[in-house]
């Protein structure tokens, strides 16, 4: 399952709050079927993170001391994607 995390950090912990991030992302990278990527709206401390196979509490709790707000966390269902398998693609 896909999880969007939808946070803001504090301006006095962007630097700590991105490392916290870094620290999830190596988490991820460690499990197999895992995957965390975080993006930051620019010029902002606006952040989107899509987690697949998420442990959501431990998002939060890492994040906890750096946020201006909550996370908002949404789960999603796949539909369809363009990295689909070939043989899902008709012919042309």
């Amino acid at each position: 399952a896909l999880v969007t995390a939808r946070f803001e950090l504090r301006d006095d912990a962007k630097d700590l709050g991105e490392r916290a991030l870094h620290e999830l992302a190596s988490a991820a990278r460690r499990d197999p079927d895992a995957t965390f990527t975080a993006w930051r709206e620019a010029g902002s401390t606006r952040y989107l993170a899509l987690v697949v196979e998420p442990d959501v509490e431990a998002l939060r709790q890492m994040l906890a001391p750096h946020l201006a707000g909550e996370v908002t966390i949404t789960r999603h269902e796949l539909v369809t994607s363009s990295d689909l398998a070939r043989r899902h693609r008709r012919p042309r």
